[in-house]
């Protein structure tokens, strides 16, 4: 059943959707991270510039793809499963690179609902 949903959010997206989620799994720089660690960044505690930080974040999230239509008529439940399922605490990208790059397309969306301005 879970098969059938990734399809079809696959389905959805665009062949530069595609290589932009496939993207984050590429690590570089002195620190070894990608875009998947800076996908994971939780919020730091409240401030006007983390405030700032968070938003700019979000919108870097958002200009990732279109997450709605990729994901939409899923359960809001069922995202927040597909996000665990893609690697979120267990293996992370490593997780994602062997095999299982096609989960990436849930992580996006699992965010939960854009901030406001």
């Amino acid at each position: 059943m879970n098969e059938d949903i990734f399809a079809a959010a696959r389905s959805r997206m665009t062949l530069e959707d595609r290589a932009r989620l496939l993207a984050l799994l590429d690590v570089g720089g002195l620190d070894r991270k990608g875009g998947l660690n800076r996908l994971k960044k939780p919020a730091k505690r409240p401030s006007w510039n983390h405030l700032k930080e968070q938003h700019k974040h979000l919108q870097w999230v958002d200009g990732l793809g279109g997450t709605d239509a990729w994901l939409e008529g899923f359960a809001p439940g069922k995202i927040a499963d597909f996000a665990a399922e893609a690697g979120f605490g267990r293996g992370g990208a490593a997780g994602l690179r062997d095999g299982q790059a096609h989960r990436a397309a849930g992580l996006p969306g699992a965010r939960g609902p854009p901030a406001g301005p």
